[in-house]
C-alpha cells in the first residue's frame, strides 16, 4: 500500500492589538436553548422555552433566555422579542458542544499566509490576562513608551479583517478542544515574536480522506490569568482540507512521481491505467540495480515547486516507498529482460537451461513482451569473447558437447 508524507515549513507572524473575540466555552443551558429551535425546525417562540426548558415559567423568563441567545449569536431575531431562528453560529455550537463567549480584550494574533491554512487565523491568546479597560490603558502606555513613528504600530492585515466572523477550531492544546470566532478587531497592532510551524500532510491509498495537519511550537504572550507560567504554545492539530480535497489519492500520487522520475505525470497515469494499478514507468538506464531485480523501489521526490501542484503550495523532498515499476516502453522492457536475462546466467547451461531461464524472465513483464537474444545468439557471443566469465558458463556445456 502506497503512502504520501508531505511536509513544509511555515512562518507565523503574530500581532497584539485590540479586539473582540468570541471563545467557545462551556455552557450547556445556553446550548439547550439553541438545540430546541433546532428540534423546532429553526424558529423559536418564548412560550417554547419557558415550557419545554424551564418549567412553565412565564414566558418573559422565555423571552430573556432568547434575548441572551441573540446576544451570543446563537439565534436571530425573525420578529424582535417573539421569534427566532437558528443562526448558523449556533448551528456550528451545536456541532462543537460549546458556545462562542465574547470577551474584549487584548490579544495576540498568530496568523500565516499559506494556501492550506484557511483563513490564516492559526491562534489567539490574550495578554496580560487584562480586562478591557486594562489592556486599553496598557495598550496606551505601550505607545507613549515609542518615541518613533515608525513605531507607532502597524495596520492590522487584511488576512486577519477577512476571518471576522469565521469561526476557527483551535489548534492548541489538543484538537478541537475550542474554538473562537474574531467579531471586531481594532485598526493598529504591535508586531510580536514570529515562529515556525511545520505543515504536514499524511495519506495512506487506502483512505479516502488525506491527514492534514499543523505542528510545533509558538512562544506565548505574558498572561497573569494562568495557574503555570506557560512559555510556549504547543501546537498539534488537523486543518480543514480546504484545496487538498480537489486531489484523488492517485492523481497526486502521479504528480509525485512525475517529479522524482522525469517521465512527465501523464505517461505516469497512463501506465497505472494499463496496469489497474498505482504503477511507475522507468527507464532501464536510470533504474537502479536492486530495483531491476525487484521491479519496485524508492523513489526519491525532489522539493515540490509551489506552483505544480495546483493551489497547494510548494513541499520539502520526500520519499515515495517500494513504487511499482514497469518499463516506460517496449525498447526499454527489451534492454532491462535483456540485462535479468544475462545476470541470471550464474551456472553452467545448456540451450535447454538458457530457453526455460529466458521464459520465466519474460514472464515477469505484465504488459510488455520484450525481445530477447536467442540461445544461439548468446553462444555466438560467448565464442566471441571466452575469457568472459558469462561466456564461459555457456561454453562449458558446448565445449563437453551437451549445450544441444
Amino acid at each position: 500500500m502506497q503512502t504520501i508524507a508531505l511536509t513544509r515549513s511555515i512562518k507565523v507572524s503574530t500581532l497584539d492589538t485590540q479586539a473582540t473575540v468570541a471563545v467557545a466555552r462551556n455552557r450547556p443551558e445556553w446550548l439547550a436553548v439553541t438545540q430546541l429551535a433546532k428540534d423546532l425546525g429553526g424558529e423559536l417562540r418564548p412560550g417554547n422555552v419557558a415550557r419545554e426548558l424551564l418549567g412553565g415559567l412565564p414566558q418573559e423568563v422565555g423571552r430573556l433566555a432568547m434575548s441572551r441567545c441573540v446576544e451570543l449569536g446563537l439565534l436571530e431575531w425573525v420578529e424582535r422579542l417573539e421569534i427566532a431562528r437558528l443562526s448558523s453560529l449556533g448551528q456550528e455550537s451545536l456541532r462543537l458542544g460549546q458556545v462562542f463567549v465574547a470577551e474584549e480584550r487584548l490579544w495576540r494574533f498568530y496568523y500565516c499566509n499559506d494556501p492550506l491554512v484557511l483563513p490564516g487565523l492559526v491562534h489567539v491568546e490574550p495578554v496580560f490576562g487584562a480586562d478591557a479597560e486594562s489592556a486599553r490603558h496598557q495598550q496606551r502606555e505601550m505607545r507613549k513608551a515609542r518615541k518613533s513613528a515608525a513605531d507607532q504600530g502597524r495596520l492590522v492585515p487584511a488576512l486577519l479583517e477577512r476571518a471576522i466572523g469565521h469561526p476557527v477550531l483551535r489548534l492548541v492544546d489538543g484538537e478541537g478542544a475550542a474554538a473562537f470566532v474574531v467579531k471586531s478587531l481594532a485598526k493598529t497592532g504591535f508586531e510580536r515574536e514570529s515562529a515556525s510551524l511545520d505543515l504536514r500532510v499524511h495519506w495512506d491509498e487506502a483512505n479516502p480522506k488525506p491527514s492534514l495537519r499543523l505542528e510545533g511550537k509558538m512562544l506565548a504572550p505574558p498572561n497573569s490569568e494562568r495557574e503555570e507560567d506557560v512559555a510556549e504554545l504547543r501546537v498539534n492539530g488537523p486543518l480543514p482540507l480546504g484545496a487538498m480535497s480537489h486531489f484523488s489519492f492517485q492523481d497526486l500520487w502521479e504528480r509525485l512521481v512525475g517529479l522524482g522520475n522525469g517521465i512527465g505525470p501523464e505517461a505516469v497515469q497512463q501506465c497505472s491505467e494499463r496496469a489497474g494499478r498505482l504503477m511507475a514507468p522507468q527507464e532501464f538506464q536510470s533504474c537502479p540495480v536492486a530495483a531491476r531485480k525487484q521491479f519496485c523501489r524508492d523513489l526519491a521526490i525532489p522539493a515540490v515547486p509551489g506552483g505544480q501542484l495546483n493551489g497547494l503550495g510548494h513541499f520539502d523532498p520526500t520519499t515515495l516507498r517500494q513504487v511499482e515499476l514497469a518499463p516506460s516502453s517496449e525498447q526499454e522492457a527489451s534492454l532491462w529482460a535483456d540485462w535479468l536475462l544475462r545476470e541470471s546466467i550464474d551456472r553452467y547451461l545448456t540451450r535447454a537451461d538458457v530457453e526455460a531461464l529466458a521464459h520465466s524472465i519474460r514472464s515477469r513483464f505484465e504488459f510488455h513482451s520484450p525481445v530477447l537474444p536467442t540461445p544461439g545468439q548468446l553462444l555466438a557471443d560467448a565464442l566471441q569473447r571466452p575469457a568472459d566469465p558469462l561466456s564461459r558458463r555457456l561454453l562449458a556445456a558446448f565445449d563437453l558437447g551437451i549445450w544441444s
